[in-house]
């Protein structure tokens, strides 16, 4: 299970960016466990080094996460 607040989950399932992937892991739309975990992780910085050192994958991993919400909703 993805680290979120209760409220941050429905947030994320009321918007359609939550989902589960062939294994059970809760996952952002789009991206696998691992990339879900490291995408929240790197939105939680506060400390702007930390920020700048992953700014690259980060912006990967919304793009991704982005395109796929945007399929997914075609799609329905």
């Amino acid at each position: 299970m993805l680290n979120l607040s209760s409220q941050g989950r429905t947030f994320l399932i009321f918007v359609g960016a939550l989902d589960v992937d062939a294994s059970g892991h809760e996952i952002l739309v789009g991206l696998t466990a691992l990339e879900s975990s490291d995408f929240l992780r790197h939105q939680a910085f506060t400390d702007q080094l930390q920020i700048g050192r992953g700014a690259a994958r980060f912006l990967l991993l919304m793009e991704r996460h982005l395109t796929a919400r945007r399929l997914a909703r075609k799609l329905r």
